[in-house]
């Protein structure tokens, strides 16, 4: 009778321990199912703040700098003179760009005169700006008097300029940017910022 008793309870016992091995492995799953989604969560919304941030960033220079873009001149005892205009237009490439292609999307130029005024003379400045898709970066460039080169967004999707001519005059325009980024990983992750700068250049 005690040996069949000791095998009864060590049968149950088993038992015991196989159910909780199961319960353990669920509970397992579960936990690192959880752990998964917050961790999946958290770098989504870290990717999204980044993103928003970067594009902030870069549309307020590009719309400070395209606020400033200007024709070569010469100011001197008779007035102001535009010797290059027609080679100094803000360029651009309408509609929308994708990531992965290579192409300047945005062309203009700043610039500073050239005094000659009483028999003082002092040279201009001028400064290339450029908006550039590369792969899926887009790339900001200054060169001249004011160098920059920084990549703006480094998970691009796609850019879409368009700009509107004043009827009245066609060196008042506005240019509307819009730009799409996308999430390496979870696609269905995006950020869009769009932009309206006023440029006192053609564009064509």
């Amino acid at each position: 009778m005690t040996f069949l008793r000791k095998r009864q309870i060590s049968g149950i016992t088993m038992v015991e321990v196989l159910i909780a091995a199961a319960i353990m492995s669920l509970a397992t799953v579960a936990v690192y199912n959880l752990f998964f989604s917050g961790a999946k969560t958290a770098a989504v919304g870290m990717w999204r703040s980044k993103s928003n941030q970067d594009l902030r960033n870069g549309l307020r220079l590009i719309r400070e700098d395209l606020a400033s873009a200007t024709y070569p001149s010469v100011v001197n005892d008779g007035g102001t003179e535009w010797p290059d205009r027609e080679n100094h237009h803000c360029t651009i490439i309408p509609d929308r760009t994708d990531a992965g292609s290579d192409a300047t999307l945005l062309s203009f130029y700043m610039c500073t005169p050239e005094l000659n005024i009483g028999g003082v003379a002092k040279a201009g400045n001028k400064t290339h700006c450029q908006l550039s898709v590369e792969g899926n970066k887009l790339r900001y460039t200054r060169e001249g008097t004011q160098n920059m080169n920084k990549i703006l967004i480094s998970d691009l999707e796609y850019v879409d300029i368009s700009s509107e001519v004043s009827a009245e005059n066609v060196e008042k325009n506005n240019i509307t940017i819009e730009i799409g980024t996308i999430h390496p990983l979870y696609k269905v992750t995006k950020v869009v910022q769009k932009l309206v700068a006023k440029v006192e250049v053609e564009v064509e």
